[in-house]
């Protein structure tokens, strides 16, 4: 089975995986004096504006949760272009390339997680997969649990009147 919500999250997951990678080699290379185009800067202030816009949303979406660490969206806002990579103080590098490298595990390890899940939904049929779904609900669970009681006092009232119908004729 082919789950589309899920699809999609692995998707916008694993480009915001590679566009981290990349803003990270542009971080690198900024922070070298004479390294860096005009151009790849632009491209680093442009990937600040992504993260900027986009993280929080996918990473509720699909469930992220970086913690000890700062998250993606606080890294950005300290270093928002290649100016402030330049004025980064040595032991703020180090802990932005720390924080960096907790993002990027967390990510990574989400998307595998996601990644998982698809190859398992793979083997499952959508009557299952729904069916499951639907029978772990606990509204129906109960529903399902009082018919049943109903049924089985009707069918055993139903068997107590035919037992004491054959009782009255046998004793006749």
């Amino acid at each position: 089975m082919i789950n589309e919500e899920l699809e999609f999250k692995i998707e916008q997951l694993d480009l915001m995986v590679k566009r981290w990678k990349r803003f990270f080699s542009l971080y690198r290379k900024i922070s070298k004096p004479g390294e860096a185009s005009p151009k790849e800067e632009r491209e680093f202030a442009e990937l600040s504006t992504y993260f900027t816009r986009t993280y929080s949303t996918l990473a509720s979406h699909v469930g992220l949760n970086i913690q000890g660490h700062s998250n993606i969206l606080s890294m950005v806002t300290d270093v928002p272009d290649a100016e402030g990579v330049r004025e980064l103080a040595d032991m703020r590098r180090r802990k932005f390339e720390n924080d960096w490298r907790a993002n990027n595990t967390a990510l990574n390890q989400k998307l595998g997680e996601l990644q998982l899940l698809s190859e398992q939904l793979q083997d499952v049929s959508e009557l299952a997969y729904y069916g499951k779904r639907f029978f772990s609900n606990r509204v129906v669970q109960w529903t399902l649990g009082i018919s049943l009681i109903v049924v089985l006092l009707g069918v055993f009232g139903v068997f107590r009147m035919l037992f004491q119908f054959l009782s009255d004729v046998v004793n006749k």
